[in-house]
């Protein structure tokens, strides 16, 4: 089971890296009980000519406010079902952030007071709480990074274009992320000379829920000096509306 839940990780980092820094899919807080939905498409090699092929969909949805020392709080889910190698998976996260920490400018899994995680294929689909978030549950919480995270440093404003989606045409402003040179070895014993290079480029518009339409990235491994292996990842807003409820609830 364990080699099992291990496999999912790598297969989910490859979707959301781990970078420190990284475009989310939060630029607007709604107010409680949104939701929306996003379909990606993941494809490219890896290092070794390995390919990389994943599609499915994201929903991320605000389903709680509650304070916690003080503080307003949201209880956040987010919901990605995906098939790898054939095999379907749904991993739902639930997560207890300070509203404070989703805004503009902030790192939302700065504080995270808790967190969730229920997968299909592990421990028959059983919601288990991630402890030690600062320490063995950081990985787990690192994963997400992909779906919730403040701007990064390189950041250009982008001029409008014009986005098809379900529901109507958008003239949606936007921003392009670069980051360089991101080593990707986390264990300071071993030398490591490969690094990955992100290019983010982000499409937002204020009528829908949590502000980001369409985020595309590019991501280029290089080793010595060399490219390695290329992914390329593409998500776009396909739904959104009100009356979010937590499909975990007895995780409160």
């Amino acid at each position: 089971m364990l080699t099992k839940f291990r496999s999912v990780l790598v297969v989910l980092s490859l979707l959301l890296p781990s970078a420190v820094r990284a475009e989310g899919l939060i630029d607007q807080l709604p107010p409680d009980g949104t939701w929306s939905r996003f379909e990606f498409d993941v494809s490219g090699s890896e290092p070794g000519g390995k390919d990389v092929a994943m599609k499915g969909t994201v929903t991320l949805s605000s389903v709680g406010v509650v304070r916690v020392e003080g503080e307003v709080c949201r209880w956040l889910e987010i919901r990605m079902e995906m098939k790898h190698q054939g095999q379907p998976f749904t991993h739902i996260w639930k997560l207890l952030i300070p509203e404070k920490s989703l805004r503009k400018g902030a790192d939302p899994l700065a504080r995270v007071h808790r967190l969730g995680h229920k997968l299909s294929q592990v421990a028959g689909g059983v919601t288990q709480e991630i402890p030690d978030l600062k320490g063995t549950g950081a990985p787990q919480l690192t994963s997400l990074r992909r779906f919730l995270r403040g701007p990064i440093q390189d950041t250009q404003e982008l001029s409008p274009v014009t986005v098809e989606t379900r529901r109507g045409t958008l003239v949606c402003g936007g921003r392009k992320a670069q980051e360089k040179g991101r080593k990707t070895q986390e264990k300071t014993d071993q030398p490591d000379q490969s690094s990955h290079d992100w290019t983010y480029i982000t499409r937002l518009h204020n009528s829908v829920p949590f502000g980001v339409v369409t985020q595309d990235y590019t991501m280029r491994v290089q080793q010595d000096g060399k490219e390695t292996g290329q992914t390329i990842g593409k998500m776009k807003l396909i739904d959104f509306g009100k009356g979010a409820k937590t499909e975990i609830p007895a995780f409160k």
